[in-house]
């Protein structure tokens, strides 16, 4: 009874055929056909799986009693992924049918094992349709995807979620690495960082007119969209928008610690952003302002007195307004010893009087210089020209005068 079991595992060693998926290690399902004379096996079997490196057997996987339906069959191997490190192996597959019966036979030639990656290796015409779930726990990357195709347009990794039209309408001007779309969900991409990480990263240093990040809004019609938009929760933590050079536009309040320095150009509109303003009481002290200044009365000298944080308050250095809260008053300011001298004169008899005020004081920090030039002398305006005739404004600008030409202006240490 022996004999034609026997006989179909020899018959079996001589005409088979073994049509596998894709393997996936160190643990994974390796799924395949089985076939006898061309026919589909339909019983169980005994398999062995040999992994080798070139001509070494590296190790061997057992698996018995394989059910095996129409000739398919699935084994699931869970090589030690120790062996991993991005060797290319071979797979050895020996088999014996019905199970527990004969002697083993090597099916065909062995299998490639790629390392490009060992997750998935497949080529353009391979489509995995079924979800896909990548462990690894080894110093080599989990997933490498090596695109050489440098043409224009071309995207090494692309995901998408829901019906996208097109990959992107940059596509074919862009070069890029990966690429994600969502045409029904208001995120492409998420990511979440816990401790002391990093969601992204990204770095452009050889492309001087390239970008780190390119974020695009393409839909019309929401005023609340943005293409790049951080937050930071709870409140305390921090979401950089940009750090190192910063480039935004703002809505709502806006929280700066530091300075801003901003740089001007001839014929547009500048605006500089004053260090420190407030409304000093009658007696010298603060009623409203930013909270980087002290002040004080000084009765012997019948001044005030303005010390700003982390500044060395030189009357040429710096641009002060002060407005008076007073009728019949003039205001003169100079500075001593670092602090911007405040005096509030009587226009009855020019006496310095105490009286409360308001200033705003800027740092124009060399801004009057205009490519290391500063700005010609201004002449008068000839009597006869009329608005109209200065009309568009502003005229030609003239010449800029070399600093080295001007008469050299030094800062004295105190001046009262």
């Amino acid at each position: 009874m022996r004999i034609p079991q026997l006989i179909a595992a020899v018959a079996l060693a001589t005409s088979i055929s073994l049509t596998a998926a894709t393997p996936v290690p160190s643990d994974f399902t390796y799924q395949g056909v089985l076939k006898v004379d061309g026919q589909p096996v339909q019983t169980d079997a005994d398999f062995i799986i040999r992994l080798y490196d070139g001509a070494t057997l590296v190790t061997s996987i057992t698996r018995n009693l394989v059910p095996i339906n129409d000739g398919q069959f699935a084994l699931n191997l869970n090589f030690d992924p120790a062996f991993f490190d991005g060797t290319d192996y071979d797979l050895e597959f020996l088999v014996r049918s019905p199970a527990g019966i004969g002697a083993y036979q090597t099916l065909g030639s062995r299998q490639p094992l790629s390392t490009t990656p060992y997750a998935y290796h497949a080529n353009s015409a391979n489509t995995l349709l079924a979800p896909a779930r990548i462990d690894a726990n080894t110093s080599n990357p989990a997933v490498e995807i090596n695109q050489a195709n440098e043409s224009a347009g071309i995207t090494a990794l692309r995901g998408t979620r829901g019906a996208v039209d097109s990959p992107s309408i940059l596509d074919g001007t862009l070069d890029r690495v990966a690429e994600f779309e969502s045409a029904n969900t208001p995120i492409a991409v998420i990511g979440v960082a816990n401790q002391f990480g990093l969601v992204g990263l990204m770095d452009m240093n050889a492309n001087p007119f390239g970008g780190a990040v390119l974020a695009e809004v393409r839909s019309d019609g929401f005023a609340t969209q943005a293409a790049v938009w951080a937050q930071n929760n709870p409140a305390g933590t921090q979401a950089y928008l940009a750090r190192g050079d910063y480039a935004g536009e703002f809505f709502g309040d806006v929280r700066v610690s530091g300075d801003i320095i901003r740089s001007f150009t001839p014929g547009s509109n500048d605006f500089a952003t004053p260090i420190a303003y407030g409304h000093i009481n009658t007696d010298g002290t603060i009623a409203a302002g930013t909270p980087n200044f002290s002040a004080v009365w000084n009765s012997t000298t019948s001044r005030y007195e303005i010390l700003i944080d982390n500044e060395s308050y030189f009357f040429n250095d710096y641009v002060t307004v002060v407005t008076p809260i007073t009728s019949n008053a003039s205001v003169r300011t100079s500075s001593f010893n670092g602090r911007l001298l405040v005096f509030i004169q009587s226009t009855v008899n020019q006496a310095n009087i105490q009286a409360g005020f308001q200033f705003v004081t800027f740092k124009p920090n060399g801004a009057a210089l205009v490519q290391g030039q500063r700005r010609a002398q201004l002449r008068p305006l000839d009597g006869t020209i009329t608005d109209k005739d200065l009309y568009p404004y502003p005229a030609t600008p003239q010449p800029r005068i070399p600093v080295d030409t001007e008469p050299n202006i030094t800062s004295p240490t105190a001046r009262d």
